[in-house]
Order: structure tokens, then sequence, then C-alpha cells
């Protein structure tokens, strides 16, 4: 039988001085030899007595981890959060920059929104209006700060504005080519 030994008889080419590894000893106790498709797995390395097997384990483990890493930096196609600043009050005003520039359009992606709320008579809520559904209160009436949420913004038409003033202070902006 290819790939196999009789019971007792010693491997080829692989020094018996050299200890074997659990899987020859496994072999051994049921009376046989390991096969001999590549006998060298079989012994325990000269270098600190770790098994090829246990050896290869852990560098494919090492090697997906890697990789895992690398993919989570690519995933998605964008993978950088993009900053937004938000500020609702003192007066009657709200609204949604992107580097200085009020937001009209943007890409979809992940974006981390700072609302700066400067009255405690105002809010900020976040809504998509058209193409799908989410709606997030930010800011609440009595709260005056700073909050952030990161979201992701998928495209259609976007919304933002204060719930109790919601006829004079709102905002929208287009995310995608649509809108």
């Amino acid at each position: 039988m290819r790939g196999s030994v009789e019971a007792g008889t010693p491997i080829p080419s692989v020094p018996n001085d050299r200890p074997r590894c659990s899987h020859c000893v496994r072999f051994k106790t049921l009376g046989g030899n390991p096969p001999l498709e590549n006998p060298s797995r079989h012994y325990m390395s000269q270098q600190g007595g770790v098994s090829m097997r246990r050896a290869i384990i852990a560098t494919v483990a090492v090697a997906a981890a890697g990789t895992a890493l690398g993919l989570a930096g690519t995933a998605g196609g964008r993978t950088n959060v993009t900053p937004l600043r938000a500020t609702v009050g003192p007066g009657f005003t709200i609204n949604l920059m992107k580097n200085g520039r009020r937001v009209l359009r943007l890409a979809p992606g992940l974006y981390r929104i700072t609302v700066s709320d400067r009255s405690s008579f105002h809010n900020f809520k976040l809504e998509k209006s058209r193409g799908g559904k989410f709606e997030r209160t930010v800011t609440s009436v009595p709260f005056t700060g700073t909050r952030t949420i990161t979201v992701r913004l998928t495209a259609g038409r976007w919304e933002y504005y204060c719930v109790p003033h919601e006829s004079t202070m709102k905002g929208h902006f287009t995310v995608g080519s649509g809108g």
C-alpha cells in the first residue's frame, strides 16, 4: 500500500534519534508507523521541539490575522470616517458643514457628525427623507453642548432640522448621484 509502512518498520530518511511528535506516538501506540507522504512533518523540529503541524497552524493563524487586519482597512470600498460639523443656535439657525462649507451633496460612506447645540430650546435631528428609513435625534431640547455620532450615509435625500422649529430651522442634502 502506497504511503504506509508495515508495523515495526522504521521510517527511512529521518534520523531515529529525533523525538517523535504526538501524531507519530499515536501511530506507535496503535502498532504502526505514520504514513510516508511527508515523513518530516511527523517529527519534532530540532529548534525548540515544536511540531511542524503546530508551526504551520501558527503561521496560518498569523497570516489570517494579518489579512483580516488588511482587509478591514479596505472592506466596503471606503474605510475612513469623514468628519462633518453641525451647529444649532444660538438664534434660529441650523447648519451642517464639511471643511467649512455647507453640505449639499455627499458621497455614500461613513461620517462622524459633531453637533454643537448652542441653545436650550433647539435640538438636532437627522433623517433620511427619500430612499430609505433612518431617523436619529442627536441633541434634545433642553441640552446644550456637543454630541458626536457616527453614521453610514446611504444614497438618497437626507434632512436635518430642529423639531420644535422645523418650518424655519431645516436643511437638506443629497447622498450619491441621485436625489
